[in-house]
């Protein structure tokens, strides 16, 4: 018994084979790649470029002092210490800020900070509502990065937290309403120092 939606493949007609030549006489002139386009170091790029070869200079300068070979002063404008120091202040500076922002989580924040949990919570601790602008300020911004280019979104993720870390350190904190104590408390919980 035969199938009826079965049936053996039938094999496609061939063309014949014409001979290709193998030399290159006989094959049409290449057409010449267009150039490569120069490549633009990002300043991470060049950091890490300067860092590299600060290293490499430091282990060079290890192995003409190394005990038993004559030791060669170093140009004080070639100084390793000196650069390394520079490029590790540069990359300390950018550091304490991320580079990267989730808009889930932006979003999460900004929706719990609408909801009736958070206002409640609000309410609880601080006796009024929560103002979210700065919240969806942040979610709408993280949107935005999305459109921009890799260094241009760490920039501006890095510029967005410096400004934040401004605003809260500029802004009101506890310090306006107590005093920091000028000399140790004696007597506390009627301790006898």
């Amino acid at each position: 018994m035969v199938w009826p939606f079965t049936s053996s493949p039938s094999a496609p007609p061939t063309e014949p084979k014409k001979d290709i030549p193998t030399d290159s006489a006989h094959l049409p002139d290449a057409v010449p790649a267009p150039p490569a386009p120069p490549k633009v170091e990002t300043p991470e790029e060049e950091i890490y470029r300067v860092f590299m070869e600060a290293l490499a200079e430091e282990s060079d300068a290890a192995k003409v002092n190394q005990p038993g070979r004559k030791s060669s002063a170093l140009p004080s404008d070639r100084d390793p210490n000196a650069q390394h120091g520079a490029i590790m202040d540069e990359l300390r500076k950018d550091s304490q800020f991320p580079t990267e922002m989730n808009c889930l989580t932006a979003f999460d924040n900004m929706y719990y900070c609408y909801s009736l949990g958070g206002q409640f919570l609000n309410v609880y601790r601080y006796g009024a509502l929560k103002d979210c602008s700065e919240i969806s300020a942040d979610w709408r911004f993280c949107m935005r990065t999305k459109a921009m280019s890799s260094n241009e979104k760490k920039r501006a993720i890095v510029q967005r937290y410096r400004e934040k870390a401004a605003k809260i350190k500029n802004g009101p904190s506890s310090e306006d309403i107590w005093e920091g104590r000028t000399e140790p408390l004696v007597g506390a919980f009627g301790r006898k120092d």
